[in-house]
């Protein structure tokens, strides 16, 4: 019997769709652990902006994974108008 994978390195996830991120993660055999939305001023909507843990990291085979998805730039507002 042998044993598991072991420890994986992480993905760099960060300028990938959320679809192609996602798709990584799978392959790399690590688990999405969850998404936050943010607004950026420099990434493109639907783009990675962070992933927690960062590329590099070496990981138990099955970890979750933290992605940062960039909403596009910030609504302006209208107030006074």
């Amino acid at each position: 019997v042998g044993e598991g994978p072991g420890d994986v390195e992480t993905p760099n996830l960060v300028g990938l769709t959320y679809a192609e991120a996602e798709r990584k993660l799978e392959q790399a055999g690590y688990q999405l652990g969850g998404v936050e939305e943010v607004p950026s001023e420099t990434v493109p909507a639907g783009i990675i902006a962070e992933q927690d843990p960062q590329a590099g990291a070496t990981l138990e085979w099955g970890s979750f994974v933290y992605l940062t998805t960039s909403i596009g730039r910030p609504m302006e507002t209208t107030a006074g108008f």
